[in-house]
């Protein structure tokens, strides 16, 4: 039975501070998909041997690559892809958990003629993971298995060939961001993605007052820089709109957030005594998204080439998009073994 299923190559990036990478890859291989059609491939942008060294002694199969420099999640997610030997290519994060069936349901939509699959991502029921997943994650909570436009970077799963003609990050070279990218370019490229709700990723994001705040300021200059690299991405009236372009936004994805925060209860995804102090920090979290916007349009005048997409190369990183704007990207990574 297992002769006839797709091979599938996983692959999941970590930086320093996700030693729950661990969890991640426990989850991987206690998938139900036979073991001699998986491929697991962990690439660390961490640059510390110890982690790589605890992944490595408690993972022998697994395949990781090392980044000389921090290249960021974008980046690694790249290479990963051009490493890849599987017909299948899945992604998640470091920080997710994995649910036993999810490779075999990607499998099961993509040998059924999809391009492309993505699944919805659920948060434990703690009120700042409730938060993240209302606000950033609201579209794939669906009950409904359905075509759809977009994936979770944390999330999905692909044709290998699909992957590898797009270019996960060479378009724009940012440190996150190219998973919106990716799966709109899928669609308006007539290529089918369909949203399975069997395949399920449990977020457990490491977050903070602090580091939540400073995640809005990043998505909203994200959200901003991506619709002046892409015009035709949903939203792109913003880029044109000046002034009022972060007030827009901020009314809109208020709307859309309560909208979401009533259908999360009524599912079951989050605790519902939580709401009453949920609705006003969704506010909160979209007037710092504003504030990001604003970032954004501010760097995106400072000249034609010092914009938030620059190269790498240039050294020069107005709108904080870069994990490392001194690196080059030329450098290729590493498979690395045990030590």
């Amino acid at each position: 039975m297992s002769a006839d299923l797709p091979a599938v190559s996983v692959i999941v990036p970590f930086k320093k501070s996700e030693s729950c990478v661990l969890d991640c890859l426990q989850s991987i291989f206690e998938m139900t998909y036979p073991p001699e059609k998986l491929e697991v491939i962990a690439v660390d942008d961490s640059l510390d041997d110890d982690i790589a060294n605890q992944v490595l002694e408690r993972f022998p199969l697994i395949r990781l690559l090392r980044n000389p420099v921090a290249v960021g999640c974008d980046g690694s997610k790249q290479a990963g892809i051009d490493l890849a030997g599987g017909d299948i290519v899945a992604l998640t994060d470091a920080d997710c958990l994995v649910c036993s069936e999810w490779a075999r349901l990607a499998a099961k939509n993509l040998e059924s003629g999809a391009d492309a699959v993505a699944g919805p991502v659920r948060h434990p029921k703690t009120f700042l993971r409730e938060l993240v997943g209302i606000a950033d994650f609201q579209d794939y909570q669906g009950t409904d298995h359905a075509q759809t436009n977009a994936f979770a970077g944390c999330n999905f799963a692909a044709r290998r060939g699909i992957l590898c003609s797009y270019g996960y990050d060479r378009r724009t070279g940012m440190r996150f961001g190219s998973d919106r990218l990716a799966s709109w370019q899928l669609h308006v490229r007539g290529h089918r993605i369909i949203y399975d709700p069997g395949m399920i990723v449990e977020h457990r994001p490491a977050i903070g007052i602090r580091s939540i705040l400073e995640r809005r300021l990043r998505y909203g200059r994200k959200a901003f820089a991506l619709r002046v690299h892409d015009p035709t991405l949903p939203g792109a009236v913003i880029t044109r709109m000046g002034p009022l372009a972060a007030p827009a936004y901020v009314g809109y994805k208020t709307v859309k957030d309560f909208c979401s925060l009533i259908r999360a209860i009524r599912l079951g995804i989050i605790n519902p005594w939580h709401a009453p102090l949920l609705a006003p920090a969704l506010v909160l979290f979209r007037m710092m998204d504003a504030v990001g916007i604003v970032k954004g349009q501010m760097a995106s005048k400072t000249s034609a080439t010092e914009t938030a997409w620059e190269s790498p190369a240039s050294g020069r990183d107005p709108a904080g998009m870069w994990e490392n704007p001194q690196s080059t990207m030329t450098d290729k990574p590493v498979e690395a073994s045990y030590k």
